[in-house]
């Protein structure tokens, strides 16, 4: 800018218009849920970490079904009993049994791929998601830029604490950002920041 008495040229400090909205509450507040190995405490960090397991608990509950249902196969087929008048059908259990397992094994690693893939970090100015294992995709939202705000819990989910957050920003219409089974404490957090 320039003088309008002498023409000379300075510089004047320009402060916010609007004062960013920050979130206070939680910022010395670890979660014991969060998974991030080698990682150090930042102070500008309120929450970090993937999806809760509640949100794959269907595959994780066939799993332990699967899982089950094999062991127990395999030790009816091992004890015996009724299978001895059928040999063909007693040498057939012992496969049966591993099939089960191993297709309990593979629901357990589903669900754990699922959740894996996505890794969440909410600081006092921005909001960080990225999604995927080998290409991953990053998304990044301030928080001053929030203008809409929804939080969805079914009623397990409200049980058990978690929550999904679905976020939108003055740039675009729908939903940017999907923050999925996180703390619900967090989401309650954000919320209150929005309406702030």
């Amino acid at each position: 800018m320039y003088c309008l008495s002498c023409g000379r040229r300075f510089q004047t400090p320009i402060g916010s218009a609007i004062q960013t909205p920050v979130l206070e509450q939680y910022a010395n507040m670890g979660d014991p849920n969060a998974d991030v190995p080698g990682t150090e405490r930042d102070d500008s960090i309120i929450w970090r970490g993937r999806p809760s397991r509640w949100k794959q608990a269907g595959w994780y509950t066939l799993s332990m079904v699967l899982t089950g249902s094999g062991g127990m196969t395999g030790a009816w087929g091992w004890i015996g009993g009724p299978l001895a008048a059928h040999p063909w059908l007693a040498a057939g259990m012992p496969y049966v049994s591993a099939l089960l397992v191993i297709t309990g094994i593979l629901a357990a690693a589903v669900a754990e791929v699922r959740r894996l893939q996505y890794y969440y970090v909410i600081g006092k100015m921005e909001l960080t998601a990225s999604q995927g294992l080998l290409n991953i995709e990053l998304s990044r939202i301030l928080i001053r830029d929030i203008r809409s705000l929804n939080l969805r819990a079914r009623f397990w989910e409200r049980i058990v604490g978690i929550c999904d957050v679905e976020i939108g920003t003055a740039g675009t219409s729908g939903i940017e950002m999907k923050l999925m089974a996180i703390p619900r404490r967090i989401g309650e957090t954000l919320r209150h920041t929005r309406c702030t």
